[in-house]
């Protein structure tokens, strides 16, 4: 079997030792010339393996250096070979392809939320200036990975306001619901875990301190582009925590998706 990686970052790296390990042969893009012999490659691939982030809206596949175009290479792959990505873009939902994301795996989500919570704790102390036992902390969402968040910090000792529209739950995690969190006061630190827009220009303009905000949403959607560079506010859209972090850990869960998925280590 033969399978392409687009070797976007670290983690798509173990992905490819460890399909190689499992006895696939592996042609890795990491620049136009190998994207190049890809794309000649493409109708005798088995799987193709996007970049974290998928393929952008103009079509393009994106690694360190290089942009290439996705449509030609897919259009030679056949009819059932899957594409794999971490990001569903709308172009990719748009392809007759099958195309599946780790993301939408149960066991993928949850132990990449606790890599993700790592790498916020590791964004958070290096983005502040003071003991981050010295600042006060709202998470935005409250899912696989804003669960996380608490339990790590709760370890730690931090206490987190959770702003969510769920139920509370037992145990006196302090929650506050979106609509009444955003006409109030925030904490010191908000960090966003929520893919939507959650902090506006007109909410921003009412903080009365200066605020630190982290957005991890995927593509960095939290914020409205407005509050960026307002003063007293700072935001940061952090990148990919996990590869950040744990690059090796965060693509042995990938790898293990494929391989699990594809029964790749009974071939």
């Amino acid at each position: 079997m033969k399978a392409a990686v687009m070797i976007s970052d670290n983690r798509m790296k173990v992905i490819a030792e460890a399909l190689e390990h499992c006895g696939l042969e592996v042609i890795c893009g990491a620049d136009e010339t190998s994207m190049k012999a890809i794309e000649a490659a493409a109708d005798m691939l088995d799987f193709l393996i996007l970049p974290i982030r998928g393929v952008d809206d103009a079509g393009m596949l994106h690694v360190p250096g290089t942009d290439y175009p996705a449509g030609p290479m897919i259009a030679r792959l056949r009819p059932e070979v899957p594409v794999i990505t971490g990001l569903m873009t709308d172009y990719l939902k748009a392809l007759d392809h099958p195309v599946f994301c780790y993301y939408d795996d149960e066991d993928v989500r949850n132990a990449n939320a606790a890599l993700t919570a790592e790498g916020v704790l590791y964004y958070f102390m290096d983005k502040t200036p003071r003991s981050m036992f010295e600042y006060t902390v709202d998470l935005v969402g409250y899912g696989h990975t804003g669960r996380q968040i608490v339990k790590l910090f709760a370890c730690l000792g931090i206490a987190v306001r959770i702003v969510t529209d769920q139920e509370p739950e037992e145990g006196g995690i302090p929650m506050i619901s979106y609509d009444i969190w955003k006409k109030g006061q925030p904490a010191d630190v908000i960090i966003n875990t929520a893919p939507a827009r959650v902090i506006t220009k007109e909410m921003a303009e009412g903080y009365r301190k200066k605020v630190l905000i982290i957005d991890i949403a995927s593509n960095r959607v939290g914020v409205d582009p407005e509050v960026y560079g307002m003063d007293g506010i700072r935001v940061e859209a952090a990148p990919g925590l996990p590869g950040l972090v744990a690059e090796e850990s965060a693509g042995n869960i990938l790898a293990e998706y494929l391989i699990r998925k594809w029964n790749l280590d009974e071939q």
